[in-house]
């Protein structure tokens, strides 16, 4: 058990660092900032690079991060949707 912790804790400290010095991965556009934020308060932007989903699920994505303490009011979580929505839907193309 302790092997186990001892090469997840330094594996995770290397994800954190190398998160902190990675540029954004999201592009350009109105609620970037917003979005950035928002999203990466509580997890890596990668987490959301890697989804696409329709508008109502992004919807019940941003609902559910703020019942679970995302600091976002009502109006960041429509920018947040409109951004993600445009950017990160089902048929984005050229982020990847």
């Amino acid at each position: 058990m302790f092997r186990k912790i001892s090469l997840v804790i330094p594996f995770a400290l290397l994800c954190a660092v190398a998160a902190a010095q990675s540029p954004s991965k999201l592009p350009d556009g109105e609620g970037k900032e917003v979005t950035e934020r928002v999203c990466s308060a509580c997890h890596g932007i990668e987490t959301v690079v890697t989804e696409r989903h329709t508008k109502a699920e992004w919807q019940k994505v941003s609902e559910d991060m703020v019942a679970r303490g995302a600091d976002a009011t009502s109006g960041d979580v429509t920018v947040i949707v409109e951004y993600l929505t445009k950017n990160f839907g089902p048929k984005a193309s050229g982020l990847r």
